[in-house]
């Protein structure tokens, strides 16, 4: 389950940064068919649209890794407890087996 969710999560964050990429060309391409000649405002709106996309990208990898990292730390645990089970469940039967 926790695999999964990590690949969910792996998955969404591959979208959203290809959506903020594409906005990110959008604006580009909008500055670019203007002409480098003209600073108005437009221009400057568009300049900051892509300096707070690349704020909203650097937001995202950081909560992705924040996730990743719960989720590793929970798989963590899972495995400890997995292991700690199989750990009993051999001592459990080498009794048995002595008495």
């Amino acid at each position: 389950m926790l695999y999964s969710e990590m690949g969910l999560r792996s998955y969404i964050n591959g979208q959203i940064l290809y959506r903020i990429n594409y906005d990110q060309c959008t604006c580009k391409n909008l500055i670019m068919a203007r002409g480098d000649e003209f600073l108005d405002r437009q221009r400057m709106d568009l300049e900051n649209k892509i300096l707070d996309l690349e704020q909203e990208k650097r937001r995202e990898e950081t909560a992705f890794f924040r996730d990743i990292s719960f989720l590793n730390k929970d798989l963590r645990f899972a495995r400890i407890e997995a292991l700690e089970e199989k750990q009993k469940q051999a001592l459990c039967l080498n009794m048995e087996a002595t008495i």
